[in-house]
């Protein structure tokens, strides 16, 4: 009788546990105009049986976990945010970057969690600066290399710094030759006949 009753309440919890899921929107690219201001829009929704009271949300710059945006470093006093009930009763997890710059540009992900147990994350929002032009060809293809093969890009938790626009060295230099020599000498080399 008592085995029965932990079952029951352990296909509850679980139910619970698989009830609770979160989905995190966000609009995929945003125009800005350099020295204006911009609205990052982020909002979700909670397929959840518990009552929200508290949370927090966070914005990052180009990977997930990465450069946070906050009113620290680059973007020191140019973020705004919503208030905490906003966030908790309408939902929305908006940022606004003041004095926008060229160098803004990018993606940008919202990580929004609620009551610590329940937590998820946008696809992110490409934020385009006006005010030179951008080749999406390159940036989304460094962040593709980025994305998929981040263990071979960085050395010792740092990029490895190379000149971004130099005709001379691209980033095959840093990246394709290493990966096509592991591959082929992934297997040793028993012999060698001509």
């Amino acid at each position: 009788m008592v085995n029965i009753i932990l079952i029951h309440y352990l296909v509850l919890y679980l139910l619970g546990v698989h009830l609770q899921s979160i989905k995190v929107s966000q609009s995929p690219m945003v125009k800005a105009t350099e020295g204006g201001s911009v609205t990052l829009e982020c909002s979700y929704t909670i397929k959840s049986s518990t009552n929200l009271t508290i949370g927090w949300y966070k914005w990052y710059r180009h990977l997930l976990n990465g450069v946070e945006v906050s009113n620290r470093g680059d973007f020191k006093d140019r973020v705004s945010t919503v208030s905490q009930s906003d966030f908790i009763e309408k939902a929305c997890a908006n940022i606004v970057l003041q004095n926008a710059s060229v160098s803004d540009t990018g993606m940008y992900i919202c990580e929004v969690n609620i009551n610590e147990n329940i937590s998820g994350h946008g696809n992110g929002t490409f934020l385009n600066v006006e005010g030179e032009t951008v080749d999406y060809g390159t940036y989304w293809f460094k962040q593709w290399i980025v994305t998929h093969y981040a263990m071979f890009c960085y050395n010792k938790g740092y990029p490895i710094p190379y000149p971004p626009d130099s005709p001379d060295i691209t980033p095959l230099n840093f990246f394709l030759w290493g990966y096509v020599n592991d591959i082929v000498y992934q297997t040793k080399v028993r012999d060698i006949t001509i």
